[in-house]
């Protein structure tokens, strides 16, 4: 049977990633380090982290084999939605007496009752365009629109080597239109285009609405010939960074720069997309045609089907769970059962913001609570969202 995920990437760069770092030990057999790590990534839902520990259990690698921990971490991984767990739980049940069951069910609710990160059964697990309430998501109102915009200028050295890249922000917008205080999500590559993106977004304005508000926004760096992101061109640089076969082999930073490669082709694809649960794709050769080349449809067919792991979402999530930060940040701004597990660890950015958006919404007091723990713990942007929601004191 193979127990555990065997593409590992052997990245010197991303060695301290907690996946990466457990697997890496887990090849070198150093059992009690993989452990470590995998034990860690439970509390976020890594449904693979749970069938490893199990898998470790059983087959008693850097331990004594253990069926009653063995049954207890199947049941958890299964819980979580692993496919294979439930039917080796099963198997292995079969040798332990009634009292190594009920210890192996004690330790699989203990796990339960840890989780930070509950799966998604009862919604739309996808998220896609509508983000429902019961899945402890929340969906950006209709932003006011811009009335006033600035292109942002292309960093020299970026365009000295043909570099391409988004930055996504998070910022106040103001009762009056204007952008007080900017954020910074997401960018690929990492710093390049972020300080121009600010410098332009801070001089946008937009049409007045009478309430500050927190919105989000997106700038796409291209030097293509023809002026415009295509999806050939986003494809060349999914090719040329090796997104694809990173992610696949369970590198978190690659899986989250995919997951915002996926939301610029199914923005820019001639067709529009939809997550299809059913659909098949084969990881060894996806076709990429459904991002580029128009379909042919009728019409009763408004959208083309597109499998889970064509979804951005998909990938955030497995970077999330695969314990990369920038990847939690991300899901933090829409996905509630992030953001509190991040400001569960005190994470002075989410505080900030989360904080913001209790203030404007009328929370008065647990927001300013959370900015000030913000900006007791150092975080800058806390004062100024303070200031400009407040006013000076």
């Amino acid at each position: 049977m193979r127990w555990l995920l065997a593409l590992i990437l052997l990245w010197p760069a991303l060695a301290t990633a907690d996946w990466l770092a457990a697997m890496q030990a887990y090849e070198k057999a150093d059992y009690a380090t993989a452990r470590a790590g995998f034990e860690k990534l439970l509390p976020l839902g890594n449904a693979q982290a749970a069938f490893n520990l199990a898998a470790m259990a059983y087959q008693g690698q850097g331990q004594s084999a253990d069926n009653v921990s063995a049954v207890a971490y199947f049941a958890y991984a299964g819980y979580l939605g692993h496919v294979e767990a439930d039917s080796l739980r099963q198997k292995i049940s079969k040798t332990l007496s009634a009292e190594q069951l009920h210890q192996a069910e004690q330790l699989s609710m203990r796990l339960q009752q840890s989780l930070k990160i509950p799966p998604l059964t009862a919604c739309n697990k996808q998220a896609d365009e509508s983000l429902v309430a019961e899945c402890g998501m929340t969906a950006e109102t209709s932003p006011a629109a811009a009335i006033s915009t600035v292109i942002p200028k292309y960093p020299s050295g970026a365009a000295r080597y043909g570099i391409t890249g988004y930055v996504r922000m998070r910022f106040l917008l103001d009762a009056y239109g204007k952008v007080q205080v900017v954020d910074f999500l997401d960018s690929f590559p990492r710093k390049v285009f972020d300080r121009e993106a600010k410098r332009a977004l801070l001089k946008f304005e937009y049409a007045p609405v009478g309430t500050a508000g927190i919105r989000t926004i997106q700038f796409d760096f291209t030097l293509d010939s023809g002026g415009g992101i295509t999806p050939q061109l986003l494809l060349a640089q999914l090719e040329k960074h090796n997104l694809w076969v990173y992610a696949i082999a369970g590198s978190q930073q690659h899986q989250e720069a995919l997951g915002t490669f996926l939301s610029l082709l199914k923005k820019y694809s001639p067709n529009k997309l939809a997550v299809d649960p059913a659909a098949v794709l084969d990881p060894a050769n996806p076709d990429w045609s459904v991002f580029s080349t128009p379909a042919s449809v009728n019409d009763n067919q408004q959208f083309v089907a597109i499998p889970e792991m064509f979804s951005e979402i998909f990938w955030w999530r497995q970077a999330a769970k695969n314990g990369d930060y920038e990847a939690q940040r991300i899901l933090s701004s829409f996905d509630q059962r992030w953001r509190d597990y991040l400001i569960e660890q005190e994470d002075a950015e989410v505080m900030a913001w989360y904080g913001a958006d209790l203030v404007i919404n009328g929370d008065i007091e647990r927001g300013v609570a959370l900015l000030d723990k913000a900006i007791a713990a150092g975080y800058g942007n806390g004062k100024d969202l303070k200031s400009a929601l407040l006013g000076k004191k």
